[in-house]
Protein backbone atom coordinates (compact mmCIF):
# COMPACT_ATOMS: atom_id res chain seq x y z
CA UNK A 1 0.00 0.00 0.00
CA UNK A 2 2.88 2.38 0.68
CA UNK A 3 4.49 2.08 -2.74
CA UNK A 4 0.80 2.72 -4.08
CA UNK A 5 0.98 5.91 -2.02
CA UNK A 6 4.20 6.90 -3.41
CA UNK A 7 3.57 5.96 -6.66
CA UNK A 8 0.32 7.99 -6.97
CA UNK A 9 1.53 11.24 -5.07
CA UNK A 10 4.65 11.08 -7.72
CA UNK A 11 2.04 10.60 -10.37
CA UNK A 12 3.77 7.59 -11.69
CA UNK A 13 0.38 5.86 -12.00
CA UNK A 14 -2.58 6.78 -13.90
CA UNK A 15 -4.82 6.07 -11.16
CA UNK A 16 -6.13 3.05 -8.79
CA UNK A 17 -7.04 -0.22 -9.22
CA UNK A 18 -11.03 -1.34 -9.09
CA UNK A 19 -13.90 0.67 -8.36
CA UNK A 20 -13.07 1.59 -5.00
CA UNK A 21 -15.71 -0.19 -3.37
CA UNK A 22 -13.75 -2.99 -1.13
CA UNK A 23 -12.83 -2.22 2.19
CA UNK A 24 -9.22 -2.24 3.80
CA UNK A 25 -8.23 -2.07 7.27
CA UNK A 26 -5.85 0.98 7.28
CA UNK A 27 -3.02 1.09 10.54
CA UNK A 28 -1.26 3.82 12.18
CA UNK A 29 1.50 1.99 12.60
CA UNK A 30 2.56 4.09 15.86
CA UNK A 31 -0.13 3.13 17.57
CA UNK A 32 0.42 -0.52 15.84
CA UNK A 33 3.60 -0.50 17.36
CA UNK A 34 2.64 1.05 20.80
CA UNK A 35 -0.27 -2.15 20.99
CA UNK A 36 3.08 -4.31 20.37
CA UNK A 37 5.54 -3.61 23.11
CA UNK A 38 1.88 -3.45 25.97
CA UNK A 39 2.03 -7.07 24.50
CA UNK A 40 5.41 -7.74 25.00
CA UNK A 41 6.27 -5.61 28.48
CA UNK A 42 2.77 -6.65 29.85
CA UNK A 43 0.95 -9.73 31.31
CA UNK A 44 -1.82 -9.78 28.70
CA UNK A 45 -1.69 -12.60 26.55
CA UNK A 46 -3.56 -13.54 23.81
CA UNK A 47 -4.48 -12.97 20.25
CA UNK A 48 -5.24 -9.59 18.81
CA UNK A 49 -5.96 -7.60 15.75
CA UNK A 50 -4.33 -4.69 14.88
CA UNK A 51 -6.48 -3.12 12.72
CA UNK A 52 -7.15 0.43 12.18
CA UNK A 53 -9.90 2.52 9.89
CA UNK A 54 -11.76 0.28 7.96
CA UNK A 55 -12.45 2.54 4.96
CA UNK A 56 -13.30 2.14 1.07
CA UNK A 57 -10.61 2.23 -1.35
CA UNK A 58 -11.84 5.48 -2.81
CA UNK A 59 -12.61 7.33 0.70
CA UNK A 60 -8.89 6.39 1.13
CA UNK A 61 -8.22 8.04 -1.88
CA UNK A 62 -10.25 10.80 -1.20
CA UNK A 63 -7.99 11.63 1.87
CA UNK A 64 -4.52 11.71 0.14
CA UNK A 65 -4.70 15.01 -1.93
CA UNK A 66 -5.97 16.39 1.44
CA UNK A 67 -2.34 14.49 3.52
CA UNK A 68 -0.10 15.29 0.22
CA UNK A 69 -1.45 18.62 -0.38
CA UNK A 70 -1.51 18.33 -3.86
CA UNK A 71 -3.94 16.16 -6.59
CA UNK A 72 -3.48 12.97 -7.07
CA UNK A 73 -4.61 10.90 -10.43
CA UNK A 74 -8.52 10.35 -9.84
CA UNK A 75 -8.92 7.42 -12.48
CA UNK A 76 -10.46 3.65 -11.53
CA UNK A 77 -8.55 1.49 -13.60
CA UNK A 78 -10.79 -1.91 -14.15
CA UNK A 79 -9.63 -4.87 -12.67
CA UNK A 80 -9.36 -6.89 -16.41
CA UNK A 81 -7.29 -3.57 -17.62
CA UNK A 82 -5.23 -3.94 -14.80
CA UNK A 83 -4.50 -7.36 -14.53
CA UNK A 84 -3.65 -7.23 -19.00
CA UNK A 85 -1.32 -4.51 -17.66
CA UNK A 86 0.19 -6.04 -15.08
CA UNK A 87 0.71 -9.34 -17.10
CA UNK A 88 2.52 -7.39 -19.84
CA UNK A 89 4.79 -5.58 -16.89
CA UNK A 90 5.54 -9.33 -16.10
CA UNK A 91 6.89 -10.21 -19.81
CA UNK A 92 8.55 -7.10 -19.61
CA UNK A 93 10.27 -7.83 -16.66
CA UNK A 94 11.48 -11.21 -17.59
CA UNK A 95 13.32 -9.58 -20.85
CA UNK A 96 14.42 -7.02 -18.53
CA UNK A 97 15.14 -8.22 -15.23
CA UNK A 98 13.52 -4.84 -13.80
CA UNK A 99 10.97 -5.92 -10.95
CA UNK A 100 7.21 -5.30 -12.36
CA UNK A 101 5.06 -2.38 -10.93
CA UNK A 102 2.15 -4.33 -10.96
CA UNK A 103 1.19 -8.10 -11.59
CA UNK A 104 -1.80 -9.70 -11.94
CA UNK A 105 -1.81 -11.45 -7.93
CA UNK A 106 -1.50 -7.83 -6.78
CA UNK A 107 -4.76 -6.91 -8.83
CA UNK A 108 -6.52 -9.83 -6.91
CA UNK A 109 -4.93 -8.74 -3.66
CA UNK A 110 -6.72 -5.40 -4.63
CA UNK A 111 -10.19 -7.47 -5.57
CA UNK A 112 -10.44 -8.92 -1.96
CA UNK A 113 -11.97 -6.68 1.26
CA UNK A 114 -9.18 -6.61 4.10
CA UNK A 115 -11.67 -4.91 6.74
CA UNK A 116 -10.84 -5.67 10.24
CA UNK A 117 -12.09 -5.94 13.78
CA UNK A 118 -9.38 -4.68 16.28
CA UNK A 119 -12.18 -3.68 19.02
CA UNK A 120 -10.77 -5.83 21.47
CA UNK A 121 -7.73 -4.95 20.93
CA UNK A 122 -8.72 -0.85 21.40
CA UNK A 123 -10.66 -2.04 24.13
CA UNK A 124 -8.14 -4.54 26.25
CA UNK A 125 -4.90 -2.75 25.12
CA UNK A 126 -5.67 1.08 25.16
Amino acid sequence: MVQSIRDLAARRVPGYIGEGTVSWSYTWAPAAAAALVRLATGTMTGDFVLGGDNRTTREFYDLLPVALGHPIPDRAIPYWLGKTIGAAQVAIARLTGKPPQLTPAVVEIYKQSWALNSAPAVRDLS
